[in-house]
């Protein structure tokens, strides 16, 4: 498959208009301190200074999915990235206070996380997926090998969700603390996209380019699939 297959939304975070490159019309709505500005590999991102700021949009229909942003932050704090909230929370892609990654989609259970932080103020990769047909999702970090869980049932999102970047549908942040409301960002998201497929590993690692990225319309070469060094969990892929 190409990676354009299953693409129902891609956002180069340019500024307003917030659109959405892969012609599938889900725009974002900034609120709040939202501003566009250098990203990673040559594209845009867009920045948040914390709270109000953020982007919102309608929510996708999806049962598998995969999605994906690349971020850049410092220091402590809880952080969603990109987050989806039906019923209950759908799914979610963020850090914890330590910076390292979580992810989850809503199924009564936990999601996954990593022991891998990101709260450098440099720009990492990060992408979860979730495949229906087997209940399995996955957390990537860069280039490191995936975090999997299985999951014995999924919530499909209900028509009244909302899709946002730079913060939850789960807790409202605090007006009170400007810059650090709960699970808004101080810090950048660039390249977010949303299939409603679960990308196979070799994909994911093709988005991520040894490094390099891979922005929409995904004009990269195709690498081959990785080789992990599994004797440190640190390591990343080799080829």
């Amino acid at each position: 498959m190409a990676l354009t297959d299953g693409l129902v939304a891609s956002y180069p975070l340019s500024g307003s208009p917030w659109t959405d490159a892969s012609g599938g019309g889900h725009a974002l709505t900034a609120s709040g301190d939202v501003s566009s500005g250098a990203g990673f590999h040559g594209v845009n991102a867009a920045y948040f200074s914390g709270y109000p700021g953020y982007l919102s949009g309608s929510a996708f229909s999806l049962t598998s999915l995969t999605v994906s942003c690349w971020v850049n932050v410092g220091g402590n704090r809880i952080r969603s990235f990109l987050d989806q909230w039906a019923t209950n929370q759908n799914f979610i892609l963020g850090c914890g206070y330590d910076g390292t990654v979580y992810g989850a989609v809503y199924a009564g259970t936990s999601g996954v996380n990593t022991s891998i932080a990101i709260n450098d103020g440099a720009w990492h990769f990060l992408a979860l997926s979730f495949d229906d047909s087997t209940k399995t999702l996955k957390q990537y970090v860069d280039g490191h090998p995936p975090v999997t869980t299985v999951y014995s049932s999924y919530d499909v999102p209900s028509a009244s969700s909302a899709f946002y970047i730079g913060r939850d549908s789960f807790t409202v942040p605090d007006p009170s603390n400007p810059g650090g409301g709960a699970s808004s960002i101080a810090g950048a998201v660039g390249d977010a996209c949303v299939w409603n497929r679960a990308l196979s590993g070799n994909e994911i690692y093709n988005l991520y380019y040894r490094g390099a990225g891979n922005a929409y319309p995904f004009s990269a070469p195709t690498i081959s699939p990785p080789r992990f060094d599994l004797s440190n969990s640190a390591t990343i892929f080799l080829f």
